[in-house]
Parts: structure tokens; C-alpha cells; sequence
């Protein structure tokens, strides 16, 4: 029963496609309030829509 779920995950599942992710949202420099956090979040909307996958940013206010 999990064996056919197990074998389609392995056919799709990469560490190298994982570590680009990864590299892609270090590229940015992410310090909170950073015009930098700004473009880690565009990057991984970007790259979830790319995968056909929705995405929704949330903004929520400071308070210092």
C-alpha cells in the first residue's frame, strides 16, 4: 500500500532541486524590514507559481 506512494515520491523528489530552492532564498539578504525580504518573498512566490502552486503574501503590522 505505501510502496506506490514511496516510488512516485522518489521519481519526484530531489536534494539537488531542494538545495537550488534553498540557494535561490539565500541570495537575499532577509533581515525583517530589509528591501531584501521583499525579493526572497517575490522569489519564492515567483518559483511556487512556476510550479503551479498558489500563493498568497500576508502583511501584518509592527508594532516596533
Amino acid at each position: 500500500m505505501l510502496k506506490p506512494l514511496m516510488d512516485q515520491l522518489t521519481n519526484e523528489i530531489s536534494g539537488d532541486i531542494a538545495k537550488e530552492y534553498v540557494s535561490g532564498i539565500c541570495n537575499h539578504h532577509r533581515i525583517q524590514g530589509s528591501p531584501g525580504l521583499l525579493s526572497a518573498i517575490k522569489y519564492v512566490v515567483r518559483t511556487l507559481k512556476d510550479l503551479g502552486l498558489t500563493a498568497k503574501v500576508r502583511k501584518y503590522p509592527a508594532d516596533g
